[in-house]
């Protein structure tokens, strides 16, 4: 069974996104503008 299903299992909601097209999106490459980056998209996407 993947990671991704036994967290759905535990009801712990797992949003996924593509590696190569938010890499795009950042022009500063850090943990914390990344962590920001997608904090923004699924803000945008839920």
């Amino acid at each position: 069974m993947s990671i991704y299903a036994n967290l759905e299992d535990a009801n712990i909601h797992v949003v996924l996104a593509h590696p190569l097209k938010t890499k795009a999106s950042a022009k500063i490459k850090s943990d914390k503008v990344g962590a920001r980056m997608l904090a923004n998209l699924l803000r945008a996407y839920t």
